[in-house]
């Protein structure tokens, strides 16, 4: 699933939300054991020490959290109420037994089973609580035309019709929102070229109508690969493409999404988490360096420190403007067609008149990338992911590595760098888009000091 920006604050928002809701049903047992009319009923002949619990429990509020992850309840911020409900008291249930379990075994004798029920209780109805208000903020979003998932709905057929009417029933709920159905396998791809012309905020493709030929189900994939969409399909229309699939069952339909990569949700999340840290982290790092470089590069020619190159291709294509310290003399890139050499699609030359003395020392170390630590912090770019290049050297075959943000490394890097050839490049773009993960990054990064002090050819 392509999440938007909204939806991916609210699932973040869920998880502080569910830490804090838990512990105010703990501190909430707490007053009320303690409340005037519980003592005049039942008098406490004992004395909790509030701060002692209230440690205990931030303990288990953490643990509460955990539980609720391993439960799937951070899966998606666009799902009915419903479905969360059952999972929201299971959840609570198993971490009162953890927190009874731990007790139990540091063999503490807590006095009130009373707190302990009424924590259980209280936890319950303010994560609900907490979650509830979650679903009226999105449904009032929803409300006012914000934060819509825009929808193509390709096929005319009994399970189509009766997809379309599901959604339509369902916008206030789960924010999907159908902009154009598209009927006529004849005209299907000027249509929807047409449509998505006229709608940029089309973010996904269903294909309902499992009469489609094969060969146009797959030129479909490739539209939408091309556009950056996501491309779902109801089981049973034709065999999936890739291995990253996700079955979701929509009103008694099953409909398949096909993802190209498994970055999605909390590991948007997460990656980006990382991505401030680490930028701020090498920013601290390498600011004496940094430092340094930009005196030698005043120092040694006339110019700005930074280079003053075009823009380059971001995420879904979006041109962005890329740090980097200037490493050739001022408009070195307006002389690139006299000097251009044609490698794979790639510009490259293996001695460039146009650089400098200070150029050729930073870029054989990649000290003139340290400024992409910027872009990483702006959130153009990330730590790790495909290398960016200029817009017009992708070619329709290589538009694919464009669903994730450029990295300032990246499998390509520390994989051969400047000896590989474009298409061997975007070939471990998309092995790392199809296999992301949490690991393969942190292997990225800290290989990445081992490629550069191979002492390679500067790129």
């Amino acid at each position: 699933m392509r999440y938007s920006k909204v939806d991916l604050f609210l699932l973040a928002l869920l998880l502080p939300l569910d830490f804090l809701m838990i512990v105010l049903g703990g501190l909430f047992a707490y007053y009320l054991r303690f409340h005037d009319f519980v003592l005049a009923w039942r008098p406490a002949l004992f004395s909790i020490d509030l701060l002692a619990y209230f440690k205990a429990l931030l303990l288990i509020a953490g643990i509460g959290v955990v539980l609720f992850t391993l439960n799937g309840l951070y899966n998606s911020s666009r799902r009915p109420f419903y479905k969360d409900f059952a999972k929201i008291l299971f959840a609570t249930s198993a971490t009162l037994m953890v927190a009874v379990l731990y007790l139990f075994f540091i063999k503490e004798n807590f006095a009130s089973r009373f707190i302990v029920l009424f924590a259980w209780v209280g936890s319950t109805f303010f994560v609900i609580l907490g979650r509830l208000a979650i679903l009226f903020l999105r449904r009032y979003l929803y409300k006012k035309d914000f934060a819509l998932k825009h929808i193509v709905v390709v096929g005319d057929d009994s399970i189509s019709r009766q997809m379309i009417d599901w959604l339509e029933n369902q916008q206030k709920y789960l924010g999907y929102k159908v902009v154009k159905v598209l009927n006529s396998p004849e005209t299907l791809f000027a249509d929807l070229y047409q449509t998505l012309d006229a709608n940029p905020h089309v973010k996904e493709v269903w294909q309902c109508d499992q009469s489609f030929s094969r060969q146009t189900s797959v030129k479909l994939i490739d539209v939408c690969v091309k556009y950056h969409l996501v491309f779902k399909y109801v089981s049973g229309s034709f065999e999936s493409r890739v291995t990253n699939i996700d079955v979701n069952v929509i009103n008694g339909i099953p409909l398949v999404e096909l993802k190209r990569t498994s970055l999605g949700g909390w590991g948007r999340i997460v990656k980006r988490a990382i991505d401030i840290l680490g930028a701020l982290f090498g920013l601290v790092l390498f600011s004496p360096v940094m430092l340094v470089t930009a005196l030698a590069i005043k120092w040694n020619s006339k110019g700005p420190i930074l280079a003053d190159i075009p823009e380059r291709a971001g995420q879904y294509g979006k041109p962005f403007r890329f740090f980097k310290f200037r490493s050739m003399y001022v408009g070195a890139h307006k002389d690139q067609a006299k000097l251009q050499s044609e490698r794979d699609g790639l510009f490259k030359l293996d001695k460039d008149p146009r650089i400098t003395r200070v150029g050729t020392f930073i870029r054989k170390w990649s000290i003139d990338e340290l400024p992409q630590f910027f872009n990483v912090l702006i959130g153009n770019m990330s730590l790790v992911g495909p290398r960016p290049h200029f817009t017009y050297e992708y070619e329709e075959q290589h538009k694919r590595v464009l669903a994730l943000k450029p990295g300032i490394t990246g499998m390509g890097q520390v994989s051969g760098r400047s000896d590989l050839s474009f298409d061997d490049e975007v070939k471990l773009d998309l092995y790392y888009m199809e296999h992301w993960s949490i690991w393969l990054d942190l292997w990225i990064i800290l290989k990445t000091p081992i490629a550069i002090l191979r002492n390679r050819k500067a790129s």
